[in-house]
């Protein structure tokens, strides 16, 4: 039986169908990618099958044992626990029971008889089942991974960055129990090692998980099959993104090469019936309209979806537009990187690669002008306009509608002007009357990209632009990119729209910012090198007090010596437990030699837990030594 099975879906939001006869089944071995274009119902899909959403017509059936985990974009913390509480909600059950087994503890301390020592056991084998006993460890590899190493766990979630909060958000989803793992938009706010260390640890995961993502390169190494949604209804294929992209292609053309030949089809035997229906040749042609009336009749497949964005300049920038020396970016009193020399020119598209927290949007300030270097030289070309586009999409008028957004810009223009450049952009219909603060992140996206290419600057700074956006309109905006007769400077993570757009990068390694026209991997390769040298320098050094970043490549074989440990100790406690249940048997107290077997067994067990757990207490401060590094 498949976990879930969705048959004949029927679903509307706001007044638009969403859904129309939608089926599809999730199997327990599932690795899906879903795909489809912003504002198609990938979200509302989730919310449907986590069941907070509740289907129109159709039905969704689950498997006997369905706990689901669903990580959403928008932000579902409690302000005021800290990291470390928050996290530990994930798993109420076990903590229920780590308490109960705490209690049952001070009892035993007082007395002690058969009947606890059986709650005992059966508490102590429903926590392993939950994973008590590796728990621990777990959080603390997905938190130091995160990037929140053990002296930030006790602040309060209010005092993390909302990218940070995604992130606390991600880890709390990972460590709740779960048959099924929902994840909408898992990569925001995760930086490339993050992304990799996300990327292994769905791919050692042994349960099922559906992905939205518009992270070409993640969905690749992540996903067995893709699910799009196209014309109210889902379409399974097998394979990663990049071989959906050729079997959708072929299957779009097949599909429109079948609907042209019956049209002409339908096209001939309609003009035959109307030539033919009052002459010589009457009961052929009423034979021919019967037929014709029985014929089931294929819908027009929709078109690709395509977005010309047309991205132009209104007029030419000088051909210096950045020159750095001796730059030193960072606030009073914390610096955060240094550049020798920088340099951008006319027509540059230059991506800015580095670990979260290492002063890429920094740098984007200083370049900006929002914000001055703490020393150093920096010129600024002239005849500039500049465009920016933020994470955030701050600049919006959220109280105004879409297409009052860009007739503000062009009020001497006329409706069919505004409403044909919004369709570049994908708002078509009642999508343009939509107010600005109901849009979905992608939407937003996508309005900010319209508002900012309408305004034809010469220089666009853009800071994390594929965020939100989905698969189709990052194609279109790689596309309008490369074309672009100005220069660009970019935040990204997205290795596929780096290499595509980039004709160089600037990285950040060891607090240094330097310049390179490598791949983005071979550039991720020199940062990875540098860290090794760094961590190889650092143990003949005294410890800094600065804290390196974290690289879940080189954690790795301490992580793997982590869960050996562990799993030795696990195991050690299995037998002990086995052993106290033998205790407890009547037959064992008339069998001498076995009670003295079974006591020897045991001090020995207590020994081997005891040296086991001393060095994976090792093993534990020397992981979170080399990933952060006090």
């Amino acid at each position: 039986m498949s976990l879930v099975a969705i048959n004949g879906l029927n679903f509307s939001f706001g007044g638009r169908e969403l859904f129309k006869e939608l089926s599809l089944s999730i199997e327990k071995d599932s690795r899906i990618g879903l795909v489809g274009v912003n504002g198609c119902g990938k979200t509302t899909l989730f919310s449907l099958i986590k069941g907070t959403l509740t289907p129109e017509g159709g039905e969704i059936l689950k498997s006997g044992k369905c706990d689901m985990a669903f990580l959403r974009q928008e932000n579902e913390l409690n302000q005021t626990q800290s990291l470390l509480e928050e996290v530990l909600t994930s798993r109420p059950k076990m903590l229920e029971i780590e308490k109960q087994l705490h209690e049952l503890n001070l009892k035993l301390e007082k007395e002690s008889n058969e009947s606890l020592m059986n709650k005992m056991t059966m508490l102590q084998q429903q926590f392993e089942l939950m994973g008590g006993f590796t728990f621990e460890t777990e959080m603390k590899l997905l938190l130091t991974s995160l990037n929140f190493p053990e002296s930030e766990w006790y602040r309060p979630v209010s005092s993390f960055s909302g990218g940070e909060q995604s992130r606390i958000q991600l880890a709390k989803i990972l460590l709740a129990p779960h048959d099924l793992l929902l994840l909408d938009e898992p990569t925001n706010h995760l930086d490339t090692f993050q992304i990799e260390f996300l990327k292994n640890y769905l791919n050692k995961n042994t349960t099922p998980y559906i992905i939205i993502s518009h992270d070409r390169y993640f969905l690749d190494e992540t996903v067995k099959n893709i699910i799009e949604i196209r014309g109210k209804k889902a379409k399974k294929y097998r394979g990663n993104y990049t071989a959906f992209i050729e079997q959708s292609e072929a299957n779009h053309l097949l599909e429109e090469k079948l609907w042209k030949a019956q049209q002409q089809y339908i096209a001939r035997e309609e003009d035959f019936i109307r030539r033919n229906l009052a002459g010589v040749k009457t009961k052929q042609a009423q034979g021919r309209r019967k037929i014709l009336e029985r014929t089931e009749r294929l819908d027009r497949p929709d078109s690709l979806e395509t977005f010309n964005l047309g991205l132009d300049s209104e007029y030419r920038s000088s051909n210096d537009i950045f020159r750095m020396t001796d730059i030193k970016l960072g606030y009073p009193g914390k610096e955060l990187a240094y550049a020798e020399s920088l340099y951008a020119g006319y027509k540059d598209r230059i991506a800015i690669v580095g670990a979260n927290g290492c002063g890429k949007s920094t740098l984007l300030k200083v370049l900006l002008g929002y914000l001055r270097p703490l020393s150093g030289d920096l010129y600024i070309g002239n005849n500039l306009k500049i465009g920016y586009f933020g994470q955030m999409q701050e600049e919006l008028n959220t109280t105004i509608s879409v297409m009052e957004t860009i007739w503000e810009m062009v009020p001497a223009e006329t409706q069919g002007y505004v409403l044909g450049y919004l369709a570049r952009f994908g708002f078509r219909g009642d999508d343009v009357d939509k107010n600005v603060g109901t849009l979905s992140g992608g939407e937003k996206a996508r309005l900010k990209l319209a508002v900012l290419i309408h305004q034809k600057p010469n220089l666009l700074i853009l800071d994390e632009p594929t965020n939100h956006l989905d698969v189709y309109m990052v194609d279109s905006l790689e596309e309008a990119l490369r074309n672009y007769d100005g220069t660009l400077v970019f935040v990204s993570h997205d290795r596929y729209f780096i290499d595509k757009v980039s004709n160089k990068k600037w990285y950040f390694s060891k607090g240094i910012i330097n310049e390179s026209k490598d791949s983005f991997v071979e550039v991720i390769d020199r940062i990875i090198r540098d860290l090794q040298d760094k961590s190889v320098g650092d143990k003949q050094q005294k410890p800094k007090t600065t804290r390196k970043r974290v690289n879940p490549i080189l954690l790795e074989k301490k992580m793997d010596e982590i869960e050996t440990v562990s799993s030795q100790i696990d195991d050690f406690n299995t037998e002990k437990s086995n052993i106290e249940t033998e205790f407890a048997l009547p037959e064992t107290y008339t069998n001498v030699e076995r009670v003295k077997e079974l006591n020897n067994r045991m001090s020995e067990l207590n020994r081997l837990i005891n040296e086991k757990e001393h060095l994976l207490e090792q093993l534990e401060d020397e992981y979170l030594e080399m990933s952060i590094g006090e």
